[in-house]
């Protein structure tokens, strides 16, 4: 497959949405996707009565990477889509872009999904 053919859908959901999505892309039988998580530090400044108090939080989110044939990107994408409730409010968001190069790689046959 050339690399040209690939898109790279990246999706971003709040922590612990990410595994159920891997695993609904293997029952597909789509074994190239990886699942990674992110963590945002923030700090904002609250006023209440004229004191200003400083809040510091941090938010996890999966990211799930998947790597699908251009044919089967829109395919892909809208199927995730609709899995991650990226619709709906906090649902996360996601992308799809072209890649620059990647790689074959196939798992032996005894390994392989059946």
């Amino acid at each position: 497959m050339s690399a040209q053919a690939l898109k790279l859908i990246t999706v971003i959901v709040p922590q612990g949405k990410g595994m159920a999505l891997l695993h609904a892309l293997y029952e597909k039988k789509m074994l190239r996707a990886a699942l990674g998580t992110a963590r945002a530090p923030f700090t904002y400044v609250k006023r209440t009565g004229g004191v200003a108090r400083t809040a510091r939080h941090s938010v996890e989110k999966d990211i799930l990477t998947v790597l699908v044939s251009g044919e089967k990107a829109d395919e892909v994408f809208g199927f995730l889509f609709d899995a991650a409730d990226v619709g709906a409010q906090h649902g996360g968001f996601m992308f799809q872009g072209s890649l620059a190069r990647a790689s074959d790689f196939k798992l032996p046959d005894d390994l392989a999904p059946r």
